[in-house]
């Protein structure tokens, strides 16, 4: 935990604000991908409103990296 917190703080501290708020979703998804496809997804739908093409986009993208994690890319 203690790592995750230095990397975010690190990232926010060293990068400009727009840079920085850029990069969190990166490092969150680099450290575990499952879980961050999950947040992401479940944000999309949570609205009133939910596009159709959002979640589908997401699915999509989340499919094609178990995929490659799978045939071992």
């Amino acid at each position: 935990m203690s790592n995750r917190w230095s990397s975010e703080k690190s990232i926010c501290q060293e990068m400009s604000r727009d840079l920085g708020q850029g990069m969190l979703p990166v490092v969150e998804c680099l450290k575990n991908t499952p879980a961050f496809c999950a947040e992401v997804l479940n944000k999309a739908m949570s609205g009133a409103e939910t596009k159709d093409h959002t979640p589908i986009r997401i699915l999509e993208s989340c499919s094609k990296i178990d995929l490659l994690d799978q045939i071992g890319v």
